[in-house]
């Protein structure tokens, strides 16, 4: 990855994430508007369904399939003004050393929903170059590992893999291309593409997945997975 000096390092948040994909990627979700705190958001001017989502760290998400539905229950607007809140408090700097959230200001931004059940498409990449594919199933409990021709590795990483692989999808050569392109500026960077109707949307750039602490299995992947960080 870049130096903690650099200022593209310093920089990268969920949002600028997007506008640093903006000459790549083809599509990209609808930003609707960013906020300091739950309470500047006006829901009236959102559409139907979108997502709240905070820019600087992981789980910090909130689906609104149905804005009707979310205003009219109290205890959904409840917990879900309470989850923001909480997460606009987190610094993975403060909390795991990841200099790169170190001087992110926090915000809420709302953006386009793309789909419920996604299938999140993770491009991990070292030196520009896509090593492995990592997909995850739509509830984060499974997680399979395939090489950029779509072959299943026999890794397990974070949640065993799933037991039907999803299928290849047709635009699998096109987030190739996109995932090289960008990475190329990084030493290492997991860039995270969704497809829907071969249509590829930009998710977001990580530095450090999981801190950097997760492991592999077999742990002979640490080493060869280390070795490509040059």
């Amino acid at each position: 990855m870049l130096s903690p000096q650099s200022p593209l390092f310093q920089s990268i948040d969920l949002l600028t994430d997007t506008l640093f994909a903006t000459n790549t990627c083809p599509y990209l979700p609808k930003l609707y508007g960013i906020y300091k705190s739950i309470d500047e958001i006006d829901f009236s001017q959102l559409p139907q369904s979108f997502v709240l989502k905070t820019n600087h760290d992981c789980g910090g998400v909130v689906i609104v399939p149905d804005k009707d539905v979310f205003l009219a229950d109290s205890k959904i607007l409840t917990q879900s003004t309470q989850k923001l809140t909480e997460h606009l408090k987190i610094n993975y700097y403060t909390m795991y050393r990841e200099w790169h959230y170190k001087d992110i200001e926090p915000r809420i931004f709302a953006e386009e929903l793309l789909g419920e059940d996604l299938h999140d498409f993770r491009f991990h990449c070292f030196g520009g170059v896509p090593q492995f594919i990592q997909v995850a199933n739509t509830t984060h409990t499974r997680n399979t590992l395939f090489d950029t021709q779509w072959n299943v590795l026999d890794i397990t990483y974070l949640n065993p893999p799933s037991e039907i692989p999803p299928a290849k999808p047709e635009s699998l050569r096109d987030m190739c291309a996109i995932a090289k392109c960008l990475s190329t500026p990084f030493k290492y960077v997991r860039v995270d593409l969704y497809c829907i109707q071969n249509r590829i949307f930009a998710g977001e750039l990580t530095f450090t997945p999981n801190g950097g602490a997760a492991r592999f299995e077999p742990y002979r992947y640490d080493r060869i997975f280390g070795e490509m960080w040059q």
